[in-house]
């Protein structure tokens, strides 16, 4: 994984998928440590494929500290 973020990182890549609903929590940790010792923005998982009944959408999607979405870069191309 860590050979796989630098050269994604080395070519551009600026963000990683960190919060998924359904996620244990030591997980979630470990991709925003991974996120941040790449340099990298932090997302949260939105891959939406049907309705659910065990499953709302926008639930349980938190970033750890330390980690910054990586929408507050949308923000600063807009102005």
């Amino acid at each position: 994984m860590k050979r796989l973020l630098a050269h994604f990182s080395e070519q551009g890549g600026d963000a990683m998928e960190v919060a998924q609903c359904q996620q244990a929590p030591h997980e979630r940790a470990q991709l925003a440590t991974l996120a941040v010792q790449f340099g990298l923005l932090a997302s949260q998982g939105s891959d939406f494929h049907q309705p659910c009944a065990w499953i709302e959408l926008g639930r349980k999607l938190w970033l750890p500290a330390g980690v910054e979405g990586v929408w507050h870069s949308w923000e600063a191309a807009a102005e």
